[in-house]
């Protein structure tokens, strides 16, 4: 399908919004994608350290209760070795994003994600490590997708509806997160290497609907000629190589003229990771089980059901109040949740109480997924500038994972109470974040306090130029009427428009 045929009916004019919704909904199998590889081994880690014996051999047995009590570094490692992928992975998914294309990135990032659950599926008992290399492709995809999404969402959203279309990235991440605890307890801890294959169906899925129907980013639309489209596939991997490489100096140059953005945006992610909320999600059965709860699956529906009241709560607020106003409420939550959880343990770490863990828990879950979980990504995505989005984006990624493999390679060791750093969170929110609903991205970029052009010139700004690979006639305005297109031109003089 040529790139004419996939932009037909994405001018200013012709606007669709079904057809809008659409490739949000396929941009966003990323985020499914996501949701299912981080929580999927939440509900199988048990499985996973019986099945490679890692921590053996345990006092108390082989039974769930003995390896739940049984740490050492390797069965940690097995949660936290995807943030090495996405460490590696952010910083040249930006990259590649930027210079070759959004559409490129989503197809790189799902084959990734097909050759991270083949390794995890055909790792035999006694090669642990080729579970660890696909958790770590598999993180390298969970970057690319991440911050891919992100940008190509955040490009072709009109400003007044753009952070609730960010939620829904942000839904289908919640969504594979209970699919991956449903799919688990369906198919039982025997068969988790079915649950851990199930990301590679999905990514082929996605790769087959990128490569038919989802058109480039109206703001990055690759400039190809069509005797560059006509050479060989070899030529092009070489020329795609070289490309890559030749932009990385410039992308490099950029970040650093535009530094304060991406200092605000990293910010975001470190402030994210300082609630500790998504690695207590990781470790969700290992927490409600020392809590007390035997029964992980109800547990488990619960987050999930908790998570989508987050996300529906921040799908409805976020274009109505305000980014900042959202991640201060949550950020006061997540501490008093974390203060919580402290208490539900001190009284007797041996026999906590149950019911108060569970609760203090899905509150715990529920103020992240209401402030964090979904506005990092978004205000990181609209506080970076379109020359450097998907290669800042990497970078906050590396600097939110990086934290992140610290803080899973240690979880299990303390149960660590709440630090100063959820204090430090508000503190950024309050006074160190602007905010950024209704404001169109150039407007942001440039730190301007309006909220851009009207809602039909967003609508031309963000469609206009997907239709630029095939020529079509110049639209333009009968004299004498509302005068819209030069609106801003024309501002200067009322008889400027009378001099032909």
């Amino acid at each position: 399908m040529t790139g004419s045929a996939r932009c037909e009916g994405f001018s200013g004019e012709g606007f669709s919004p079904w057809r809008l919704v659409r490739h949000v909904l396929l941009a966003s199998l990323s985020g499914f994608l996501l949701g299912y590889n981080l929580c999927f081994i939440g509900s199988t880690l048990t499985s996973v350290q019986r099945s490679f014996q890692l921590c053996y051999s345990c006092a108390g047995g082989t039974s769930d209760a003995a390896l739940v009590e049984c740490d050492c570094p390797a069965k940690q490692f097995g949660v936290s070795s995807v943030a090495i992928g996405t460490m590696a992975g952010g910083m040249g998914f930006g990259v590649a994003a930027d210079v070759l294309g959004r559409r490129r990135a989503f197809l790189t990032s799902d084959l990734f994600f097909l050759m991270g659950a083949a390794a995890m599926c055909l790792a035999p008992p006694e090669r642990v490590g080729l579970f660890f290399a696909g958790r770590i492709i598999s993180g390298m995809a969970l970057s690319g997708a991440g911050s891919t999404a992100s940008a190509y969402i955040a490009e072709i959203a009109p400003p007044s509806v753009r952070g609730r279309l960010m939620q829904v990235n942000e839904l289908a991440a919640c969504m594979g997160c209970v699919a991956a605890y449903v799919v688990a307890a369906a198919l039982g801890d025997e068969h988790w290497r079915c649950t851990a294959g199930i990301p590679g169906a999905l990514a082929l899925i996605q790769m087959q609907g990128v490569a038919l129907a989802l058109p480039e980013s109206g703001r990055r639309l690759p400039a190809r000629s069509q005797p560059e489209r006509r050479r060989g596939a070899g030529i092009q991997a070489l020329e795609v190589g070289l490309r890559v490489l030749a932009g990385l100096d410039k992308q490099l140059i950029e970040l650093g003229r535009h530094w304060r953005p991406l200092l605000l945006a990293v910010g975001c992610a470190l402030a994210q990771n300082f609630t500790d909320a998504n690695t207590a999600l990781y470790h969700s059965r290992t927490v409600m089980q020392r809590a007390g709860v035997h029964s992980p699956l109800p547990a488990n529906i619960g987050v999930g059901v908790v998570k989508f009241l987050g996300i529906a709560t921040t799908l409805a607020l976020v274009d109505r109040v305000g980014r900042r106003a959202l991640l201060i409420a949550g950020t006061c939550g997540v501490v008093l949740s974390c203060v919580g959880l402290v208490a539900a343990f001190a009284a007797d770490p041996e026999a906590p109480t149950s019911w108060l863990a569970l609760v203090v828990m899905l509150a715990l879950v529920l103020s992240w997924n209401v402030s964090w979980a979904g506005l990092m990504r978004l205000v990181a995505g609209e506080l970076l500038p379109q020359p450097v989005r998907c290669a800042g984006l990497g970078v906050v990624f590396f600097a939110f994972w990086a934290l992140s493999f610290l803080e899973e390679q240690t979880f299990l060791t303390p149960l660590r109470p709440p630090s100063p750093a959820g204090t430090f969170g508000l503190f950024g929110c309050t006074f160190c974040l602007p905010e950024t609903g209704g404001r169109s991205l150039e407007a942001i970029a440039e730190g301007a306090p309006n909220a851009g052009p009207s809602k039909e010139g967003q609508e031309r700004l963000v469609y206009e130029a997907l239709d630029e690979e095939s020529p079509a006639p110049k639209h333009t305005e009968p004299s004498g009427s509302d005068g819209d297109s030069d609106g801003d031109s024309s501002a200067g003089g009322s008889d400027s428009g009378t001099t032909d």
